[in-house]
């Protein structure tokens, strides 16, 4: 007789299905002990909502409003209940209604007496109880006889976004401390944006009304006089006897301008401070803005700025190097819910400096235009917006290139080395230099340049991916050499990495070729489109010459000071 017992198999298959059995029964035992919970809370949330009906049924007219509320009354605006070991929040909205049934205030027919009745809503949360749903209860409330003519007004309030769409459930606060009953509290638009309030006390210039929603900006009225804007554009709210007052109020998603401060290849520049500011107005004589911030990049170069509402922005720097320019220009637009980056691109000060901005007349964009300077001091009269130059002229530390044959290098020069001996005649000597990173895409070398005596010629090549090199010359090929100044062409144009090689070569065997100076100008990411800075100038008059393909020529004139200093040539299509 065999016997055959379970393997490991089995015995696992067999717990995996128990504990899928278990936990099936484990999850059913909670789901029905969980609804029955909620449906216990949901009855005692119904039974504080039956109390409050009955309490306002049992008040005279006149009691039924809210504590500093329009109507006023003896009700809490938001108030903690107990009710079977549960704590519950019941808010309280009263408000006026006006029945077009006799007419409407502001109206045709028009209504004096626009208070036809209450309609009272009371909401009960439970801000402990996991899973709880709101419950809410609307109830009305009428008046008994004939309603006669008030001399009090109404106040209606419009809430819309930037493109003038109505904005639902945005939060209206009201306070007006100059009436009696003091007025402070909240209500919220409708679908329609609207928030109306009638049979309101009259007041002048003292309702004080802030409109916000959650991830909106918000907007609100100001006291006319106070110190430091005493001429409000939205002053404080009067409401007539018998009048309608209509106020309208802008608001939508809050945004974020990312700001970063660089050099042109996208090098961080840490903790650079600069100030941000819009153009919307609270108050006039003197102007005073919304909206303002200072504050500085991080240690990493950048920083964001939260909570900002759609506008156009003037973004300022306001360090001690000089600023060669932004991305995108400055001011810029800011969208609703928008992220915006910005950034700051800085050069070492070398003052007096001016940089040069070119503008289409009728966007306001950059152009791409070619700039010649005409003053007493100008060391860099001409040049082009959209481009930088790096330039190089010390490659005494090994970091400053990545292989050398033949020569020797130090502070400000290149030359051949001499191996203890006369130089050599019969080979070229070269040197390749370190990789040198644009910044990001696109980017890429322009023009190549430099300064030298004796034989000297150079190779340039270009990279996706800083890893794999192919050195070409002028015309694109490898078979060319760059024996003067030129426009870099071929696989070394349009590259994020970029590399150089000189070859030096004497026939005099006591004479070296030396470099001085090496200069690559570049476009990049981080190079300002439509700007050019000009440094180390002498103090004077300059004129600026601008010249760009489909626009026609255009100049400006401007002073350069100690310091630095700005101009923009506006430029017409042609």
């Amino acid at each position: 007789m065999s016997r055959r017992g379970f393997s490991l198999i089995d015995l696992i298959l067999a717990i995996g299905i128990i504990a899928v059995l278990f936990g099936g029964i484990f999850l059913v035992y909670f789901s029905i002990v969980d609804t029955a919970v909620n449906y216990e809370l949901r009855r005692a949330a119904s039974n504080v909502l039956n109390q409050k009906v009955e309490l306002v049924r049992n008040l005279s007219y006149e009691q039924v409003g809210v504590i500093g509320g329009i109507p006023s009354g003896i009700l809490e605006q938001s108030e903690q209940v107990s009710w079977d070991g549960a704590e519950f929040i019941v808010q309280t909205a009263v408000r006026n209604v006006d029945d077009p049934f006799d007419g409407t205030a502001g109206g045709s027919p028009g209504d004096t007496a626009p208070a036809d009745y209450k309609l009272v809503e009371f909401s009960v949360t439970c801000p402990t109880c996991p899973r709880f749903t709101p419950v809410s209860i609307t109830t009305t409330v009428a008046p008994q006889g004939l309603e006669s003519a008030s001399q009090n007004g109404s106040l209606f309030i419009s809430v819309f976004d930037a493109n003038g769409q109505p904005v639902p459930s945005a939060e209206v606060t009201i306070t007006n401390s100059a009436v009696s009953p003091a007025i402070n509290f909240s209500d919220i638009t409708g679908t329609n944006g609207l928030l109306q309030l009638v049979d309101v006390p009259t007041s002048t210039q003292a309702y004080h009304v802030t409109v916000t929603k959650a991830g909106y900006s918000s907007e609100g009225t100001y006291p006319v006089g106070a110190p430091g804007n005493p001429n409000p554009v939205k002053p404080h709210a009067t409401v007539g006897s018998q009048a309608v007052t209509v106020l309208s109020f802008a608001i939508d998603r809050v945004g974020s301008v990312e700001v970063a401060s660089s050099g042109y290849r996208c090098e961080a520049v840490a903790s650079q401070p600069f100030t941000l500011a819009g153009t919307k107005l609270v108050g006039t004589a003197p102007d005073v803005l919304k909206y303002t911030f200072s504050g500085s990049t991080a240690a990493g170069g950048e920083t964001t700025v939260s909570g900002v509402e759609w506008d156009a922005y003037t973004a300022t720097y306001t360090g001690s190097m000089d600023l060669a320019g932004t991305v995108p220009l400055s001011p810029f637009a800011l969208a609703p819910d928008e992220d915006q980056p910005f950034r700051f691109v800085l050069a070492p000060s070398g003052a007096p400096s001016l940089l040069v901005t070119a503008v289409d007349a009728v966007t306001g964009s950059p152009v791409a235009a070619s700039f010649t300077l005409n003053g007493p001091g100008a060391s860099d009269p001409a040049g082009a917006a959209g481009a930088a130059v790096h330039a190089e002229s010390d490659w005494s530390n090994p970091a400053s290139y990545s292989s050398l044959s033949g020569t020797e290098t130090s502070s400000g020069e290149i030359r051949m080395s001499p191996a203890g001996g006369p130089y050599a005649t019969s080979s070229v000597a070269t040197l390749e230099s370190a990789t040198l990173d644009l910044g990001g895409t696109p980017a890429g070398a322009t023009f190549f340049d430099w300064d030298a005596s004796g034989s000297v010629r150079f190779q340039v090549a270009g990279s996706d991916d800083g890893g794999s090199w192919s050195f070409v010359g002028p015309d694109g090929s490898g078979s060319s050499y760059f024996t003067s100044p030129a426009a870099v062409a071929g696989s070394a144009a349009g590259k994020r990495y970029v590399r150089y090689r000189a070859y030096l070569e004497t026939a005099d065997e006591l004479t070296t070729p030396a470099v001085s100076e090496v200069r690559l100008t570049f476009a990049g990411p981080c190079v300002p489109p439509g700007q050019r800075l000009f440094q180390n100038l002498a103090a004077g008059s300059y004129t600026v010459d601008a010249a760009a393909g489909g626009y026609s020529a255009a100049s400006a004139t401007t002073t350069v000071g100690s310091g630095w200093q700005s101009v923009t040539v506006t430029m017409s299509p042609s």
